[in-house]
């Protein structure tokens, strides 16, 4: 075959076009589809949640409701998920209930996007409450496991949710930073 070092040269300079065109389309996908994966777990951990409070009413401590978790659910390259908790004021009762937190930060590659992208979905089955952190160089927010008039444990956790930039899960239950 006799090719001509002109074609050659364009034929090569049309795949680098095509790659070039292509590579943000991969790009987004593979964020929202990381995205979708992230609202899948939550609907999972949500109905571990929700069957564990219904079977024992209320745990002693939220170390114990954050046990029942599978640790598998909370690991995604990149992004921090972690199962946290917040106080809850039922009249004169006082306990803690849980929330699925997701976080992006500027240290792991495309994780700010995958946050973006999950906060919409969540946001648009309307699962996250106010109070969601949207900056330039992290995205974090929460989204509740169980319904805001329900205590789900007693004695607050033992530590707090892990850091935005540790994206495994902690060895011990609830173990933080």
């Amino acid at each position: 075959m006799n090719a001509r070092p002109g074609q050659v040269a364009l034929a090569l300079a049309l795949a680098v076009i095509v790659c070039a065109l292509a590579y943000p389309l991969v790009v987004d996908y593979r964020e929202r589809a990381l995205a979708a994966m992230i609202v899948e777990r939550y609907r999972r951990i949500e109905g571990v949640m929700r069957a564990r409070i219904d079977d024992a009413s209320e745990f002693a401590t939220c170390d114990g409701l954050r046990a029942e978790v599978d640790g598998s659910l909370l690991q995604l390259e990149g992004i921090a998920l972690d199962v946290g908790f917040e106080p809850v004021a039922i009249g004169t009762r006082l306990g803690f209930r849980p929330v699925f937190v997701v976080c992006g930060s500027v240290g792991a590659p495309q994780s700010l996007n995958v946050a973006r992208h999950a906060l919409q979905r969540l946001t648009a089955i309307s699962r996250v409450e106010v109070g969601a952190v949207v900056r330039d160089s992290a995205v974090s927010f929460g989204a509740p496991l169980s319904a805001p008039d329900r205590i789900a444990c007693l004695a607050p956790p033992t530590a707090p949710p892990r850091r935005c930039d540790r994206t495994e899960p902690p060895s011990q239950p609830s173990a933080g930073g």
